[in-house]
């Protein structure tokens, strides 16, 4: 019973991870439509570099959570095995 919370938790956590690269392809996509306005200036280039920051931060963030979901899964099938 143990480990189907500890998989359910795992599930819950790639799901969160799915969240995360959204939010950042989704800031992405809106930081380059930024540039594509004909009449974009300096505030706009600077919102576009934020706006980017942001979203290789979330996916930095991805990054790291999904290397901890791949070391709690290893953990749980670990757990498994010996049983």
């Amino acid at each position: 019973m143990k480990e189907n919370t500890g998989f359910a938790c795992v599930d819950l956590a790639l799901e969160r991870n799915k969240q995360l690269i959204e939010e950042a392809r989704k800031l992405r996509s809106a930081a380059a439509a930024l540039l594509e306005n004909p009449h974009a200036d300096a505030e706009t280039f600077a919102l576009y570099l934020r706006m980017k920051q942001k979203a290789d931060r979330k996916t930095e963030e991805a990054i790291k959570h999904r290397k901890l979901i791949n070391r709690e899964e290893q953990d749980l099938t670990a757990l498994i095995a010996d049983h």
